[in-house]
């Protein structure tokens, strides 16, 4: 009985650590599809699309505004007069409680790159802290 418990218990962790966060950082993604990337638009839209697009990641930044359910951040020491990363949050995450220069910890998935001067977008973001 106690066996059978802990299969049962091993099934539904496997379901909850389904979407596990890829281990690249917003550098390594600007460093190759950016502004002072070496490809061109065409190789950095093929990039995006067979690298990164849907990709799970857990990044941290500063809050640079709150908007229509989305965290808008800068990564840390970023010098950017925008965002660097958009991240359209879950439902259940109250956006309310953030404050502009609030250093927060995401876990979202990659969905838009929008070109070298806007911010990449990300969808289904939940908080790991902040």
């Amino acid at each position: 009985m106690k066996t059978l418990f802990g299969s049962v218990v091993g099934l539904v962790m496997i379901g909850v650590t389904a979407h596990a966060a890829a281990p690249i950082t917003y550098a390594q993604i600007e460093s190759e599809i950016g502004c002072n990337g070496r490809a061109t638009d065409i190789q950095k839209e093929r990039l995006f699309k067979e690298q990164y697009h849907n990709l799970w990641v857990t990044w941290t930044g500063t809050v640079h505004d709150v908007r229509s359910g989305a965290l808008w951040l800068k990564t840390i020491g970023s010098r950017s007069i925008g965002s660097d990363f958009d991240v359209d949050m879950s439902p259940e995450v109250d956006l309310f409680q953030f404050n502009k220069g609030q250093r927060v910890t995401v876990k979202f998935q990659i969905k838009n790159y929008m070109g070298c001067f806007l911010p990449l977008r990300g969808s289904n973001g939940t908080i790991v802290s902040g």
